[in-house]
């Protein structure tokens, strides 16, 4: 620019190491994708919820990190990938890479808390899709109802309330003789509709609702909570209880693309000598920040709005090499989504793309050369 040199010639060596492992887990409008799997033209989500484009793919490499979180999650990558994280010592905004992370003090006080915190993310943002079966009525179904058919149980205040969401034909209500609970069932299709979904005598939640949009996941968990949940008064902290650990885990995934944190617990047997044995069950749990996130029976519904809390970094640890590759998203701040718990990370920047748009803003009177080891990139930027 001052023409002390006849020109400027930045070399980006491949394999410069920003990435993450190739078995990740990627949220996507499809569905869960692997990190590995992804090409330029797909979608990814950014943690506003709104679905982003992968612009370019970095060359497959190695990693040897680990970076864990307060949740649970662990996400292996490169020492050089980066993470945009609150530093709660001084109370700003840091993008940083992982061994900077590395060589932190992670968490401090007495009550253990982190020092660097990730960007919350909020529910992912997809289109309606065209469901088999009613959202509401599959949630119920599946919190209280018969595997083998399209009948729901439960009180007869609570079957009233339930069965008046449901648009299905009732067919005959009966009470348990020695239990006094209410079953009702339903005619015409739902019956159809469940054995096609492959749902009867395997309860989970098929792949359709997991991706649908926001209002069809809500009622799909209304009907869920609305049988076999629990908010608690208190705290508004919701439970889900199933004797089956793929229901639950379907239920924590639900949750989570909601935006809320969400927990699950694992109950053994009760094998004590008493006249009551309780069976093995898993809970899922949560508190909704957002007044949401609960039913629509009275009991059961989320009543007041929270504070959400940042998933907060634990430790990085070392770990034998796997392979991956970084990406970068069509986002201004670099964010995309990974796990099925919506971490926030960050891709990587091209300096290729980066440096000549903002040499051309400098200097439009300049020529530049851009150069790739393939077609795409170059062509991308020139046009």
């Amino acid at each position: 620019a001052e023409g002390k040199s006849p020109r400027l010639m930045i070399l980006v060596p491949p394999r410069h190491g920003k990435q993450l492992a190739h078995d990740v887990l990627v949220p996507t409008p499809a569905g869960l994708r692997t990190h590995g799997s992804l090409r330029p033209g797909d979608f990814v989500f950014h943690p506003s919820g709104k679905a982003v484009k992968v612009l370019a793919l970095g060359n497959e490499a190695a990693q040897d990190c680990e970076v864990e979180f307060f949740d649970g999650t662990v996400v292996a990558c490169h020492e050089n990938h980066e993470w945009t994280t609150y530093d709660r010592s001084h109370g700003v905004w840091r993008t940083v890479d992982t061994k900077y992370l590395e060589s932190q003090k992670l968490v401090s006080g007495p009550k253990q808390r982190a020092s660097c915190q990730l960007p919350l993310a909020n529910a992912i943002e997809n289109a309606p899709q065209n469901l088999p079966l009613d959202p509401y009525f599959l949630g119920a179904w599946l919190g209280d109802g018969n595997s083998s058919g399209p009948t729901i149980c439960g009180t007869a205040d609570d079957l009233d309330h339930i069965t008046s969401l449901i648009p299905y034909t009732r067919g005959a209500r009966y009470i348990h003789k020695s239990t006094g609970v209410h079953y009702q069932s339903f005619v015409g299709g739902p019956r159809t509709k469940l054995r096609e979904a492959g749902l009867l005598g395997d309860k989970h939640i098929p792949e359709a609702y997991q991706i649908a949009s926001v209002e069809q996941r809500r009622r799909l968990l209304e009907g869920l909570v609305d049988t076999d949940g629990s908010v608690e008064p208190d705290t508004q902290r919701v439970r889900f209880r199933s004797g089956s650990q793929r229901l639950v885990e379907d239920v924590a995934r639900l949750v989570r693309s909601l935006g809320y944190r969400a927990s699950v617990d694992h109950t053994p047997p009760d094998t004590r000598e008493r006249h009551i044995v309780g069976g093995e069950s898993w809970c899922v749990q949560w508190t909704p920040h957002d007044g949401q996130g609960g039913g629509t029976l009275p009991r059961k519904r989320v009543t007041r709005t929270r504070e959400r809390r940042r998933i907060g970094v634990k430790t990085v640890r070392r770990v034998a090499p796997s392979m991956g590759r970084c990406i970068q998203v069509d986002s201004p701040d670099g964010l995309y989504l990974v796990t099925e718990h919506l971490v926030a990370t960050h891709n990587s920047e091209l300096a290729s793309i980066r440096f000549p748009a903002w040499h051309l803003g400098q200097y439009p009177h300049h020529e530049l050369f851009n150069v790739g080891c393939s077609l795409a990139l170059p062509t991308g930027i020139s046009r």
